[in-house]
């Protein structure tokens, strides 16, 4: 039998970590219920994205060895790309870095102009709301985003506040988020206690508070299991 003082040490040190700890564990809860009722479709945008395949006609493209400035360069990868609303593009891989084509006139593109961008997102997007607002981003991207720049950056005035980010020389679409997203992110941040890149899911304070909370759970069970024989015990004495 555990001895009165130690019980007395336990109910004590149970009580003052489960207040501190109770608060993390109410963030599982609460952050698990969203997880479990909001689809994940909504979350990543996926139910307001046309995600039907684009035929290219590739009689209307040039032959690769008719575009600038790659016959002196080892080509690594190439791609032929098609964004919704827009001329197929070339992506070439070389030793320099990535080069972007335009397929039809053959001529480099360094960045596609605003308005192919509207029409890449707008084809992109099934819902009713119109853009409200476009514009480049090159650097110190926003924590939501985590692709390649540089990109474009799409505002939709729906009630969701839909933001596509789109590849500044192709179109592609790299990222949709929206206040779905925004929220998930932010339960997913206190589910695993990664307040920086929200990726670490093996991070220390994670693992501590983990086995913090089993240490209340047991010493839950192990107070009730003495108070009960306890009891029980004083039931028979009488």
């Amino acid at each position: 039998m555990i001895s009165k003082k130690a019980r007395v040490k336990l109910r004590k040190f149970h009580q003052y970590v489960g207040l501190v700890l109770g608060v993390q564990l109410l963030f599982w809860i609460i952050s698990g219920i969203y997880f479990a009722w909001v689809p994940f479709d909504k979350v990543k945008g996926r139910d307001l994205a046309r995600q039907s395949a684009t035929e290219i006609d590739l009689d209307s493209v040039v032959p690769l060895t008719s575009l600038p400035d790659l016959s002196d360069k080892v080509i690594k990868q190439l791609k032929l790309v098609h964004s919704a609303g827009n001329d197929p593009v070339y992506k070439v891989e070389t030793e320099i870095g990535w080069l972007v084509y335009d397929a039809v006139s053959g001529k480099q593109v360094k960045r596609m102009s605003e308005e192919a961008i509207r029409r890449s997102a707008q084809a992109d997007y099934k819902g009713s709301a119109g853009i409200s607002e476009v514009y480049f981003l090159d650097a110190d991207p926003p924590q939501e985003y985590k692709g390649p720049l540089p990109v474009f950056v799409v505002d939709f005035d729906d009630l969701r506040g839909t933001r596509l980010y789109l590849d500044g020389s192709t179109g592609e679409i790299k990222a949709r988020r929206n206040h779905f997203w925004r929220l998930f992110d932010f339960f997913w941040m206190l589910h695993i206690l990664d307040f920086e890149d929200r990726e670490d899911f093996n991070n220390p304070l994670l693992k501590l508070v983990s086995l913090g909370s089993l240490f209340i759970v047991f010493s839950g069970y192990g107070i009730y299991y003495t108070s009960y024989r306890l009891r029980k015990i004083k039931v028979k004495k009488h």
